[in-house]
């Protein structure tokens, strides 16, 4: 149902697409091609916006697809006509997503792989910088999940060491040592996963976990 975007032909192509699989689900191919056909017609600051939208993903309000695409204020505004009067995306409050899953799957698919990764470059160091004021766990964690998409594991560890610091401040241990976890297994420098797993330890000891801390320390 979210993939087909309440469109009576892409419900229909998917539910037989996923009656007849065998080896798992995959989206029919007669519809990532009437898909892909659709976007690759779009504009190129129109397509751009879209791909913005897609990476950023629920996080992609107004004011930051403005500070990702620097487009002219006419140029975006035409731009999200484009979009809007071609069915791709929807306005919730004040974000502006993609339509549906499977739309965002495309255009995410016919990005070059520069173009994607220097956008979740983007996204990462603005949601960093608005994560450092708001101080936001769930902003910190996409923040580092960009940071992974961006091929920067260095910034997505440091991201989540900031997490889990700010997470054991507030006194909620337990989603600490969950951070932490994720931080320790990006890494592969020895001295950095002792790091992390000693403050993960400390974590497991506040959360009142001692076995486990005792297992991590080991």
């Amino acid at each position: 149902v979210a993939s087909s975007g309440g469109n009576p032909y892409y419900m229909i192509e998917l539910l037989r697409n996923g009656t007849e699989a065998i080896d798992g689900y995959e989206a029919p191919r007669s519809l990532t091609r009437l898909l892909h056909g659709r976007v690759m017609a779009l504009g190129a600051e129109a397509r751009r916006l879209l791909e913005v939208c897609c990476v950023l993903a629920k996080h992609s309000t107004l004011e930051r697809i403005e500070a990702c695409t620097h487009l002219t204020r006419s140029a975006l505004l035409q731009a999200l006509d484009e979009l809007e009067f071609s069915g791709m995306i929807e306005l919730q409050l004040a974000r502006i997503l993609c339509r549906h899953d499977l739309l965002s799957s495309v255009v995410t698919a016919q990005m070059s792989a520069a173009a994607r990764t220097m956008l979740h470059r983007f996204a990462g160091a603005m949601l960093e910088e608005e994560a450092a004021t708001t101080q936001a766990v769930g902003l910190i964690w996409d923040t580092a999940e960009h940071w992974l998409a961006a091929c920067d594991a260095s910034r997505a560890i440091q991201s989540l060491r900031r997490c889990g610091n700010h997470l054991m401040d507030v006194g909620m241990p337990s989603e600490a040592v969950r951070v932490f976890e994720r931080a320790e297994s990006l890494t592969s420098s020895t001295h950095l996963k002792y790091a992390i797993g000693a403050a993960r330890s400390r974590a497991l000891l506040e959360a009142e976990r001692p076995l486990e801390a005792i297992a991590a320390l080991e």
